[in-house]
């Protein structure tokens, strides 16, 4: 959702009941943010306002459902530009239903969360980024054989959410290429760190230079070195 776009200031949601019962359903906002290995953390709305809240710019409405078989129902988050940030927000909408479910004579219930991620941007914002340090992870266990993965630290510097594509290149000293490794995707909000893993290959004993890139859609690509000595 855009600040300073009028036409941008309202986002519809449909909630479909998929199953063959009745369902209730709850409404509500949260706040949210991501940890340094990428998965997500759940807060109560407002609770993180100053560090990414969009609290109180967003209000939703139904905060209730109640759904019958394949029916379906729209929720509506709408933006007061006027309480926004002047930096990017992040809230979501979560969709929070009671599934009871039979087994072994016991009856369970399920408690199941739908979340849609909500960005809200201000009229200026940027993509910008660095990677913190590369570094090689001892993955092996006292079960296993030894092996090993090239870590790599994302910081997003800008002021806007990024999802940046890495790339990990094994070198020779000569800078002669041996192999080409994609990193998983980083998903970084502003001010956080992201940190993803790829596998090392059985590489012969010798010097390697390790680069790697990301791509986070600003005008540079973030790259660092790192010198590794195979033994």
């Amino acid at each position: 959702m855009q600040v300073a776009d009028r036409a941008n200031r309202e986002a519809v949601i449909s909630v479909r009941n998929e199953s063959d019962k009745t369902v209730q359903a709850i409404v509500r906002l949260e706040d949210w943010d991501r940890a340094p290995d990428g998965s997500n953390r759940w807060f109560p709305y407002g609770t993180h306002r100053g560090t990414g809240s969009c609290q109180p710019a967003l209000t939703i409405f139904p905060q209730a459902l109640r759904l019958e078989p394949g029916a379906e129902q729209a929720i509506r988050v709408v933006l007061d530009s006027a309480k926004a940030p002047g930096a990017e927000c992040w809230s979501a909408a979560v969709v929070e239903t009671v599934q009871p479910v039979e087994r072994m004579g016991q009856r369970i219930a399920y408690l199941v969360r739908t979340a849609v991620k909500i960005y809200v941007q201000s009229p200026v914002v940027a993509a910008d980024g660095e990677i913190q340090t590369v570094r090689v992870v001892n993955d092996s266990t006292s079960k296993a054989p030894v092996t090993e993965s090239v870590e790599v630290e994302f910081a997003n510097t800008g002021t806007m959410h990024v999802v940046a594509k890495g790339m990990l290149e094994v070198r020779r000293p000569d800078n002669t290429t041996v192999q080409r490794l994609p990193l998983p995707n980083v998903y970084a909000l502003p001010g956080a760190r992201h940190s993803v893993r790829v596998p090392l290959p059985p590489l012969p004993r010798g010097d390697y230079v390790f680069l790697a890139t990301m791509d986070y859609g600003g005008s540079d690509i973030a790259a660092a070195l790192l010198e590794h000595k195979r033994k």
